[in-house]
């Protein structure tokens, strides 16, 4: 009767030892969840337009011809200075079709400003999985060493039952 008790307390024993080892392991693996940030897109702000201001006169090449007339040289400027300046001396009348050529630039821009914020957002979820499969690898070895552990452990009490009847 001795011999049957104390089997059936070494066995409730290293029962709950092994219980208590996976309950500190289990709670050692759940971590707080942090809230996922998203991403807000805002409306299009269009942006207010403003003239340059109108360069004082003399700061560029100019002389002044035999009859009055003014001429401005051009011989040192890049071709996009050139059609800048070719542009300033136009009628006011392209000014609609500036806007338009302005507004059709915003919006290119703006909707690659969105591009890249999806591909931002995709690249971070990409990092989020990998991290997850990371963090699922190692709970998987940690499970694994448990396991060996348990095996362990197990095999250690039987040779200590089988010693106790011995010794009975």
């Amino acid at each position: 009767m001795q011999n049957r008790f104390l089997r059936q307390t070494a066995f409730l024993l290293s029962l709950v030892l092994l219980l208590c080892l996976c309950v500190i392991d289990a709670g050692a693996q759940s971590r707080r969840r942090r809230r996922s940030r998203h991403v807000r897109k805002t409306p299009v702000v269009r942006p207010v337009v403003t003239n340059p201001a109108i360069a004082a006169p003399g700061s560029e090449q100019e002389t002044i011809g035999p009859d009055g007339e003014r001429i401005i040289s051009t011989a040192d400027q890049t071709p996009s200075e050139t059609q800048q300046t070719s542009d300033a001396a136009a009628p006011r009348n392209n000014k609609k079709a500036g806007d338009a050529d302005m507004q059709r630039t915003i919006n290119q821009l703006s909707n690659q400003v969105d591009r890249l914020n999806d591909k931002l957002t995709q690249m971070q979820q990409n990092d989020r999985t990998l991290i997850d499969m990371e963090r699922l690898t190692r709970a998987e070895q940690r499970a694994e060493n448990l396991r060996a552990q348990q095996l362990y452990t197990e095999s250690k009490l039987a040779d200590a039952q089988c010693k106790l009847e011995q010794i009975e």
